[in-house]
């Protein structure tokens, strides 16, 4: 009876250690499949936003065994054009992390202001992330105005700073699509227009453009509007 019992549990146990290897392997499959869409989707933003917070937890932990080899990359001044040989010599897991964690799936803006009587700046600042948050690339923009007592401007300039990521391998910033400004010293107000963008192109992934647009207008009396 013992020996028959100790069999059985045995059996048990195995089918357990099975059950759970299956749904291991099963769940790696999804994460596999999950992150494949997004790096050969042309809009992984909306993509993203569609799936449930199980399969983006899926993705995330199925990306991480990228974030070292990221982080070696950019250690040693890899460039876009290598990134392939690079990862040629990964496993087909760790390459398709690589990639799902260079596409941009959300976006991000904030105020960045500072405002003083007769002296005013205001901005507003664009992040593209990565499915775990890490910023790819940003785009700052940010006006300046003195007024004089007379209630007009003596002074209007403005600032415009793209950023990205050394890690953020395959983006690049090229320059503004849109670049206009309006009112400044003898007005009453001062106006700025930009629209950037941002290009996403490395191993044969579709290629992404992102403009983001920072709109915006200060006026006299110290008023502040934007629009992305």
């Amino acid at each position: 009876m013992k020996k028959y019992l100790s069999v059985l549990l045995t059996l048990v146990l195995l089918l357990s250690f099975s059950s759970s290897v299956f749904a291991q392997e099963e769940n790696r499959a999804d994460a596999q499949a999950l992150a494949s869409a997004l790096v050969q989707s042309q809009d992984a933003q909306s993509l993203w936003s569609s799936y449930s917070d199980e399969e983006k937890l899926a993705v995330k932990e199925f990306a991480s065994q990228a974030t070292s080899l990221l982080e070696q990359y950019a250690a040693e001044g890899t460039r876009s054009k290598t990134l392939s040989a690079k990862t040629a010599n990964l496993s087909n897991d760790e390459a398709l992390a690589v990639a799902v964690s260079l596409v941009q799936v959300d976006i991000s803006e904030k105020d960045i202001t500072l405002l003083a009587a007769g002296t005013y700046t205001y901005g507003r600042e664009v992040e593209g992330t990565n499915l775990v948050g890490g910023v790819l690339w940003r785009l700052t923009h940010s006006i300046e105005w003195n007024v004089k007592s007379n209630g007009y401007l003596d002074r209007a300039n403005r600032t415009i700073t793209p950023y990205v990521a050394t890690w953020a391998l395959g983006w690049s910033y090229n320059g503004t699509t849109t670049d206009q400004q309006e009112g400044g010293v003898g007005w009453n107000y001062y106006q700025s227009d930009v629209v950037g963008n941002f290009r996403f192109d490395i191993l044969e992934q579709p290629v992404q453009n992102r403009y983001p647009r920072i709109w915006l207008q200060g006026w006299a009396d110290g008023t502040v509007y934007y629009q992305h």
